[in-house]
């Protein structure tokens, strides 16, 4: 019973200690997602148009939450203030987007993200 105690702790410090936090994109890398040439009228523009500057949401008829996604200033807005980043990415404190969908793909997102990294330049 005297040899358990020591074997117990060991295996309760190493548990403990063996503990750290990785992110996702550690954890689950993107395996082939080419972020190289995004482009805001080959890239952003069709997404925005598919997702969000739908009749029923953020086209310039429609400007749900005064928000237009049908034109490059509209898109430069929300992309420069971090609202597309948190709203995009289901962020806590944001409207989740696209509207009662799912989450857009990691790929997807992580292209977004380095076209506003790059100063959502309009090419």
């Amino acid at each position: 019973m005297k040899r358990s105690i020591p074997v117990l702790s060991l295996l309760l410090a190493l548990t403990l200690t063996g503990c750290y936090n990785d992110s996702r994109e550690d954890l689950y890398p993107i395996a082939s997602c080419d972020t190289s040439d995004i482009t805001y009228t080959g890239f952003i523009a069709p997404l925005m148009r598919q997702s969000c500057a739908t009749s029923t949401c953020h086209d310039n008829a429609t400007a749900s939450l005064n928000i237009v996604l049908d034109n490059y200033a509209g898109v430069l807005e929300i992309a420069l203030n971090g609202k597309m980043t948190g709203a995009l990415t289901h962020a806590a404190g944001f409207y989740p987007m696209p509207k009662n969908a799912p989450r857009l793909d990691d790929c997807t997102l992580l292209r977004v993200q380095k076209w506003i990294d790059a100063g959502a330049p309009e090419n």
